[in-house]
């Protein structure tokens, strides 16, 4: 048999460090963002096209990239709740068993 052992206290701060790591990934493609914005100043004609269509995606690429980094770590920290929810309802159902296996036991005594 496969026993399967979750440190949920180290799943959760996982899924925390994640989420924090997102937030500094949007801090930095802010940054960058700004950086790209203020150096298109001058830009002209079909170079400023371009460079516009390229920001558009690139904006589009990291959005979805600091998206799936957050829903990452939520999916862990929702993971380690989910665990200890589950662990708890097996938990309560064999004390159930245990406190109707004692009831019938005194029955036959």
């Amino acid at each position: 048999m496969t026993v399967l052992d979750v440190d949920l206290e180290q799943l959760m701060s996982s899924g925390r460090h994640v989420s924090g790591q997102a937030e500094d990934l949007a801090t930095a493609f802010l940054s960058a963002d700004n950086r790209v914005e203020a150096a298109q100043y001058g830009w002209a004609g079909a170079s400023a096209m371009v460079l516009n269509a390229r920001i558009a995606r690139w904006l589009t690429a990291s959005q979805a990239l600091i998206g799936g980094v957050a829903d990452h770590g939520f999916a862990l920290q929702d993971a380690a709740a989910q665990y200890a929810a589950a662990e708890a309802q097996r938990a309560q159902a064999l004390a159930d068993v245990a406190v109707a296996a004692d009831s019938r036991a005194s029955l036959k005594h």
